[in-house]
Parts: structure tokens; sequence; C-alpha cells
């Protein structure tokens, strides 16, 4: 073994370089400690014990729930941009309102990969996505837009925070207690169970990722790193602090993976019940604030789990950057995976800052969308 490393090292040092680097820094997709090669075989494993678990039956309904900021997102939050203090970082940056018409590819894909859901409720301010006519009559009927004036009180509308927007998804008409939360920029890859979000007990299933809030505390709490900190992890210490001391058995350390969100209405209610205050006090916040609270991704999952009515399992979503350069390696290795028959639990296509764009990220985006998918009618 070691001769034959020692003759790679001298006639091929490229592939000696290549191999050592891998072995050394494993290439990972996800926010798991996964290299590629264990991809499959993790896949495998989720494969057979939803399928297992499915076998038990299945006796409630389950939505999904998407929010859309619509088309014209960019230009009306720029409307309010200058009407805020408490204000956190990049919450009015341009890409968290532009459009890249992700939406349709989520909903499409829902709509063939999870045919058991019952309804698809698509919150928005009003706006009725365009890619809806193009559906089978079967298909939009399934699906029911839910304006914010609906679920939201009229005194903090207009809202462009989708921490608040977020806060209120319990109060849409007919919701199942059970239902599944995508943001627009997440998409399911391949055919999901019912078992890959809920426990035929009603169990909601949470997607860990290897990430520590406390080390992210950490980082951020250093002058030269303060300024890095997002909304969404502001949001995530404000949560924290209000379940550590509610619960402290509990650390509440662990981060959900950039994915979709199993959640009940009764969770989101027993939130209100119990932190009613501290909501309250962040609905004026037209955009992200220092003092919003993450409920959707946080608040309400990891109460759930501390009430034991949430158990943390894995997922594999591909979760990158679409305006960043290295974009383009995931698009690739995507696509090269699909053709050996591999794809995630989902991927999430996301960016939030303007000065990282790169030219023609959203033609790059749109091309791949439409190679890996191949699902949306023209």
């Amino acid at each position: 073994m070691k001769y034959r490393k020692v003759v790679k090292f001298f006639k091929k040092p490229h592939l000696f370089t290549r191999d050592f680097l891998n072995k050394r820094f494993p290439i990972g997709s996800y926010e798991l400690p996964l290299p590629t090669q264990n991809e499959q075989a993790v896949m495998d494993f989720c494969e057979f014990v939803e399928e297992t678990t499915l076998n038990n039956g299945y006796d409630f309904p389950i939505d999904v729930v998407f929010t859309w900021a619509g088309t014209k997102g960019v230009e009306k939050a720029a409307q309010f941009s200058g009407s805020q203090e408490n204000i956190s970082n990049y919450a009015t940056d341009p890409m968290r309102f532009l459009d890249n018409n992700e939406l349709q590819y989520a909903v499409t894909a829902v709509l063939r990969n999870m045919l058991w859901v019952r309804k698809i409720y698509i919150v928005s301010d009003g706006e009725v996505p365009d890619f809806i006519k193009k559906l089978s009559l079967n298909e939009q009927q399934k699906i029911q837009v839910v304006a914010h004036h609906q679920i939201i009180e009229e005194q903090y509308l207009p809202t462009f925070n989708s921490h608040v927007i977020e806060a209120h998804l319990h109060n849409i008409p007919n919701l199942s207690e059970h239902f599944i939360y995508f943001n627009d920029d997440i998409i399911p890859a391949r055919p999901l169970r019912q078992t890959h979000f809920f426990q035929t007990n009603g169990l909601a299933i949470l997607f860990a990722s290897n990430k520590s809030l406390n080390n992210i505390e950490k980082t951020y709490s250093k002058p030269k790193k303060a300024a890095g900190k997002t909304a969404t992890m502001q949001a995530n210490l404000n949560v924290y602090q209000l379940l550590k001391q509610k619960y402290p058995q509990h650390k509440f350390d662990t981060l959900l993976v950039h994915s979709a969100k199993a959640l009940t209405k009764s969770g989101f209610e027993r939130a209100w019940q119990l932190f009613e205050t501290e909501i309250k006090a962040f609905l004026p916040n037209k955009f992200r604030a220092t003092n919003d609270l993450n409920l959707a991704a946080f608040l309400v999952p990891h109460l759930m789990y501390a009430e034991k009515q949430a158990m943390f399992w894995t997922e594999l979503c591909d979760y990158f950057d679409i305006a960043i350069p290295m974009a383009n390696t995931h698009y690739k290795s995507l696509l090269h995976k699909k053709q050996l028959g591999f794809k995630p639990h989902s991927i999430c296509v996301n960016t939030y800052k303007s000065d990282r764009i790169t030219p023609y990220f959203q033609e790059n985006l749109q091309k791949f969308l439409n190679f890996y998918f191949n699902i949306v009618k023209k």
C-alpha cells in the first residue's frame, strides 16, 4: 500500500494531492459531517426507515405552506426601507425580496414528489403567482393563495419581515394541524414520504444540522465578526434566551438544516401562549430587527421537542448561495450526481447579500433549475 502511494506521488502528483486532500478534508455538500462518498449510504438508510415506519399507516392530513415576497418585492420594500431604526444586518438588502422564480419549481416539485399532501397554501401580500394558471385543473384546486391580511392584524401591515409573517402561519384558514413549512427557495428534489416529516403517531421530525448555536454566538461576539451576524441568527439567539429560561434542562444548541420544517398549529399556539409579550414586541418591525424571534425555524420546533412532540432526524439538503461563483460548482455537481442516479432530499437555492452577486447569476440559476427538474411547463 505504501509503495503504491510513493509511486503515485512521483508519477501522478496531481492525483496524489487530490486524493490526499479529499481524505484529509472530505468534500461535503450538506450541513452535516457527511463526506460525499457516504451520501448514498445515508440516503438508503433514510429510505429504509421511512418506508418501514409508513407501514404503520397514516390517519391525519398534512398541508404544505410557502411564503412568497411576490414579483414586486424589491420595489415595495424600498418604499419603507428608511422607516425603522433597530434593523438587523442585511434586512433591507434587495436580494431578500428578489423573485428568482424559485417558487414555480418548488410548488411544482411538491405536486410531483409529495402526492399525499392535502393542500398547498402560498402566503403572499395578495399577489397570485402566474405559473398556477399553467398547472392542471386538479393541481390548481390543490393550491390556495392566502393574503397577509387574512392571518396578520392590520396594524402590522404592510410587513416585509419574514419573522412576522411566519409568526402567524397557524392562522391560515382551514390549515391542518400537521403542516410542512417551505421557504420559496427550498425545492424537494426527489419523491418524499409522509414519514420523512412526521412519524405515524404525529411526532414531528426535525432535521438537525452540525451547526452549534453556542459556537456561532462565540464567533459573533468577536468585534471583527459582529458585522456578519444575520437577522436569522440574531432571532435564533433571542429565542435561545427565552427557551433556556423556560426549559433549563435542555441545551437548545442544535440549528436546523436550511430545509422544510415539520410543524403543528398547536406548537405555534403554545409558543404564543408562553411568549405572547415577546412575540408582540417585534410584530411592528416592518423589516427584520434585533428583537425579532424566529418562530418557524427555531422557537416552535425546539419548543415541540422540549414538550415531546418532535424528534431529531436527518435530511440531505444541498444548501448554497446562488449569487457567488461557487454556485456553478454546485450546479455541476448536482447535475453529475443526478446522471449517476443520486438526488438529495431537497435543494435550497438561497442568497441574501447584493455585494456577492456575480454576472448572470439569475440566468445560471434558471438554466440549472430547468435542466435538473424539467417539470415546469412553458
